[in-house]
Protein backbone atom coordinates (compact mmCIF):
# COMPACT_ATOMS: atom_id res chain seq x y z
CA UNK A 1 0.00 0.00 0.00
CA UNK A 2 1.36 3.38 -1.04
CA UNK A 3 -0.02 6.01 1.19
CA UNK A 4 2.10 9.10 0.14
CA UNK A 5 0.32 11.72 -1.12
CA UNK A 6 -3.23 10.29 -0.70
CA UNK A 7 -4.32 10.78 2.57
CA UNK A 8 -3.45 15.10 2.47
CA UNK A 9 -7.01 15.51 1.32
CA UNK A 10 -7.97 13.70 4.82
CA UNK A 11 -5.80 16.20 6.88
CA UNK A 12 -7.13 19.22 8.36
CA UNK A 13 -5.24 21.93 10.13
CA UNK A 14 -4.54 21.11 13.87
CA UNK A 15 -5.51 24.09 15.41
CA UNK A 16 -2.56 25.14 18.60
CA UNK A 17 -4.90 24.57 21.89
CA UNK A 18 -6.16 27.75 23.78
CA UNK A 19 -4.46 28.82 27.00
CA UNK A 20 -6.89 28.32 29.99
CA UNK A 21 -6.35 30.89 32.44
CA UNK A 22 -9.05 29.33 34.95
CA UNK A 23 -11.11 31.44 37.17
CA UNK A 24 -10.01 34.97 37.76
CA UNK A 25 -8.60 35.60 40.58
CA UNK A 26 -9.25 39.17 42.36
CA UNK A 27 -5.71 41.45 42.64
CA UNK A 28 -5.48 42.37 46.35
CA UNK A 29 -6.00 46.08 47.18
CA UNK A 30 -3.65 48.27 49.27
CA UNK A 31 -4.63 50.89 51.11
CA UNK A 32 -1.77 53.79 50.92
CA UNK A 33 -0.99 56.34 53.40
CA UNK A 34 1.68 58.76 53.67
CA UNK A 35 2.95 59.67 57.85
CA UNK A 36 4.12 63.29 58.55
CA UNK A 37 4.96 66.02 60.76
CA UNK A 38 4.93 69.35 60.24
CA UNK A 39 8.66 70.05 60.04
CA UNK A 40 9.04 67.51 57.20
CA UNK A 41 5.76 68.74 54.74
CA UNK A 42 8.26 69.49 52.17
CA UNK A 43 9.23 66.16 52.15
CA UNK A 44 6.47 64.73 52.35
CA UNK A 45 4.73 67.34 49.84
CA UNK A 46 7.82 65.99 47.02
CA UNK A 47 6.39 62.15 47.65
CA UNK A 48 2.95 63.33 46.92
CA UNK A 49 4.19 64.68 43.91
CA UNK A 50 6.13 61.59 42.83
CA UNK A 51 3.40 59.32 44.03
CA UNK A 52 1.19 61.64 41.82
CA UNK A 53 3.52 61.31 38.67
CA UNK A 54 3.28 57.28 39.53
CA UNK A 55 1.18 54.53 37.42
CA UNK A 56 -0.35 53.83 41.27
CA UNK A 57 -3.62 54.98 40.17
CA UNK A 58 -4.92 56.01 43.63
CA UNK A 59 -4.36 59.31 46.16
CA UNK A 60 -2.54 58.14 49.58
CA UNK A 61 -3.94 59.28 52.82
CA UNK A 62 -2.06 62.04 53.89
CA UNK A 63 -1.51 61.76 58.46
CA UNK A 64 0.16 64.85 59.18
CA UNK A 65 1.26 64.87 63.26
CA UNK A 66 -0.84 67.44 65.25
CA UNK A 67 1.14 70.40 66.30
CA UNK A 68 0.18 70.25 69.53
CA UNK A 69 1.83 66.44 70.16
CA UNK A 70 4.86 66.62 71.85
CA UNK A 71 8.18 65.13 69.67
CA UNK A 72 9.22 61.94 69.80
CA UNK A 73 8.51 58.16 69.78
CA UNK A 74 5.23 57.81 71.58
CA UNK A 75 3.48 61.11 68.87
CA UNK A 76 5.12 59.25 66.10
CA UNK A 77 3.82 56.07 66.87
CA UNK A 78 0.47 57.54 67.41
CA UNK A 79 0.58 59.02 63.90
CA UNK A 80 1.33 55.54 62.41
CA UNK A 81 -1.44 54.11 64.49
CA UNK A 82 -3.84 56.64 62.45
CA UNK A 83 -2.69 55.20 59.35
CA UNK A 84 -2.79 51.53 60.21
CA UNK A 85 -6.74 52.12 61.66
CA UNK A 86 -7.81 53.93 58.31
CA UNK A 87 -5.67 51.14 56.28
CA UNK A 88 -7.57 48.68 58.44
CA UNK A 89 -11.29 50.51 58.72
CA UNK A 90 -11.03 50.27 54.00
CA UNK A 91 -10.91 46.84 53.92
CA UNK A 92 -8.32 46.52 52.31
CA UNK A 93 -5.81 43.69 51.82
CA UNK A 94 -2.38 45.67 52.44
CA UNK A 95 -1.28 48.66 54.22
CA UNK A 96 1.55 50.76 52.46
CA UNK A 97 2.60 53.21 54.66
CA UNK A 98 5.21 55.95 53.35
CA UNK A 99 7.39 58.42 55.79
Amino acid sequence: MDFSGGLARYTFPIRPPQPYYGPSIPLPTFHTSIVTYLDNLSQAHATLVAFRESDWGSEPAVFVQPPHWPRGKPSASANYKRALVAAEQSGADFALVLE
